[in-house]
C-alpha cells in the first residue's frame, strides 16, 4: 500500500510543480485584468487553485491550505514582476542575478 500513497504524492507534486509553473502566466492574465475587477480574478484564481486540490482528493483543510500557498506564490510574484502606473499593469525591468559576477 505505500507504495500506491507515493505513487499519488508523486502525481500531486507535479500537480502542484506544474500550478507553481503557471504562476508567471496567471499573473499575466490577472495584471491584464482592470484594477477594479482584481480582486475577482484573484478569486477566481483561488477558487481554480482549490478546486484542482480536491479534484486531486485533497480534504477541504489541505485543498484550502495548497490554495492558500498557491496564492501567496502568485501574490509574491505580482508585486516582483508587475507595477500600477497611470496606464494600468507594467512588468517591471528585469534585474540581474544577484549572484552574478561574484565568486
Amino acid at each position: 500500500m505505500a507504495l500506491n500513497f507515493t505513487i499519488l504524492d508523486a502525481e500531486h507534486d507535479k500537480v502542484f510543480d506544474a500550478a507553481i509553473a503557471g504562476i508567471p502566466k496567471v499573473a499575466e492574465m490577472i495584471a491584464a485584468v482592470p484594477l477594479d475587477q482584481r480582486v475577482r480574478a484573484l478569486d477566481a484564481a483561488a477558487q481554480s487553485y482549490k478546486r484542482a486540490a480536491t479534484d486531486l482528493g485533497y480534504a477541504e483543510a489541505e485543498a484550502e491550505q495548497w490554495a492558500s500557498d498557491l496564492m501567496f506564490r502568485l501574490s509574491v510574484f505580482l508585486r516582483s514582476e508587475y507595477r500600477e502606473g497611470p496606464e494600468g499593469p507594467h512588468r517591471k525591468k528585469p534585474r540581474p542575478f544577484s549572484g552574478e559576477g561574484q565568486g
